[in-house]
Parts: C-alpha cells; structure tokens; sequence
C-alpha cells in the first residue's frame, strides 16, 4: 500500500466520529463515474482545507438509526451533510419522489444549485464491484456475482439521469421548466479477483488458505455499512486461524476484509466471494 495512502489512513482515523470518517473518504476517494463516464460525472471540489474543517467539528452528520439503512442511503446522507455545510453547491432537494396518478415514476437523488445559478441533477451511487478475466474478456459483476456493471451505467445514463426531463411536470413548483445539468458521481471500487499483489483484490472461498501467505493480521466487515472507510482503527485485528473459523460457515454472501501486516499496518483490502465459476449461469 503506498505511503501516502497510508497517511490518508491515518488522517481519516484522527477524525471524531465513524460518520466524519466515511464521509471524508467517501469524498475524497477516486470515483468510478470519473473513470467510466466522464462525460456525465460530477466533479466534487475539495479546498486545501477540506479535511482542517472536516476534523474541527465535534458534531457528526444526523443520521438517525444509521446502522438499519442500506448502504447507499447511507452514503447518500453523508453526501447531504456535505452539501449542506461543506459544498460551494446550494442543495435545493433530495430523494424527490416522482408520483404520477399514485404510481412511482422514480425518484431523484439531489438537486443542487451553483453559486453562477446553474441547477444540477445529481444521481449519486456507491458501488463496489470485482473484475474478473473470462475468455480474454473482463467482467465485471457484483461481489455476490450480480449487478453487473455495465447495466447500472446503462441505468444511470438512460433512466436515472433523464428523470428530471421525462418528468419535468412532476417536479416541486420552484424547479419546474428549470434547465438541468445531468450529471453522475459513482464512488465506490472494483476489485482485481485473484491478485493478492493488488492493493483491492478478490479471491474465492476455495482459496482463502492463500491469505495466510500475504498477511498476519485481519479485519472482517460484515456490516456493509463499514465498507466505506473499511480501515477504521476502532475494529479488531484477528489471527488467520480466527479468521477462517469465522468463515467456516460462508454462505455465499461476499465477506469483506482487510489484511495488515506484522507491524498491524494494512497492506490491503478485499472480498471473499463465491466460486466464481456461478458467474456463468447468470
């Protein structure tokens, strides 16, 4: 893992709460949008200072019952707080939903307003995917093989971000007949399967014996929400041994985990997925 993410890390675990430390990486992490679909992605700018301002408050962002959210709303109420007090954006609306004759059209994340008075729809999505090489091609899917990715971009352009055209006349009053900006932001990761070398990788459970060769200690994340900052230090390293007693009984659900070192330093992050040979019959 490289230094400097490495002291990214460790900024991040400075901050004060679990909330204040998934919205800051949540923020400054790398997004797919900008890699996949540049055309459409929004780009979220950061102010040298982002992260002094970030570490000043003692509050964190009102998430009421967080831990009984899924995990995208959960990261769409961190890109509010952002919004709300850390943005040059002014958020006018967010989760609008679209109901015609009592039917639900769809629904848009936010609307935001630029300080030029320029108004955005935003279509916000975390994601985290595994890319696997299958006859000279890459795939890439979900880790519990589905959700394929190129059918959520497909989603996004065509569906998603035409909402607040095709149903301009459901809108709120204020934002009726208002020319939009389409634009996306897709944060998230997609892990190389079967490349322990690579600083987010993705190997089966047949072959989760090949961790013992790469790292000493280990976290596993479970709750999806902790998927965000998976290297928050209030978790609990544990022992290969451990480590594949828990996964004793792996049901098929993709397990995250992060592998550390000797020194208790992580080296790297990853998923414990299915046979990946089920991937075919999808």
């Amino acid at each position: 893992m490289p230094d400097d993410f490495i002291e990214r890390i460790k900024a991040c675990n400075s901050l004060h709460t679990k909330e204040l430390k998934d919205l800051y990486w949540l923020i400054s992490s790398k997004s797919l949008s900008e890699e996949f679909i540049p055309e459409l992605h929004f780009i979220t700018f950061l102010k040298p200072s982002y992260f002094d301002i970030i570490k000043k408050q003692k509050s964190h962002p009102n998430i009421l019952n967080h831990n009984k959210l899924r995990l995208g709303k959960y990261a769409e109420k961190l890109m509010a707080y952002h919004f709300k007090h850390f943005s040059e954006y002014q958020l006018l609306f967010q989760n609008i939903q679209l109901i015609d004759h009592k039917i639900t059209k769809g629904e848009i994340d936010f609307i935001l307003k630029s300080n030029d008075n320029r108004y955005i729809h935003l279509e916000f999505a975390i994601k985290f995917y595994i890319s696997v090489k299958q006859n000279g091609k890459e795939i890439i899917v979900g880790p519990n093989l589905k959700d394929w990715w190129h059918l959520k971009i497909r989603k996004l352009k065509e569906h998603q971000t035409q909402l607040s055209t095709n149903f301009n006349h459901l809108l709120p009053n204020s934002i009726k007949n208002k020319h939009f900006e389409k634009k996306l932001l897709v944060q998230g990761t997609i892990f190389q399967y079967n490349k322990l070398h690579a600083i987010n990788w993705s190997i089966s459970i047949k072959d989760l014996d090949s961790l013992d060769d790469f790292f000493s200690r280990f976290v596993i994340l479970r709750n999806r929400l902790d998927w965000i900052f998976p290297f928050d230090d209030r978790h609990s390293l544990i022992t290969f041994e451990k480590l594949k007693s828990e996964l004793s009984n792996f049901d098929g659900q993709a397990v995250m985990v992060v592998g550390f070192n000797q020194k208790k330093i992580p080296l790297s992050w990853g998923f414990i997925i299915q046979n990946i040979s089920k991937i075919n019959s999808l």
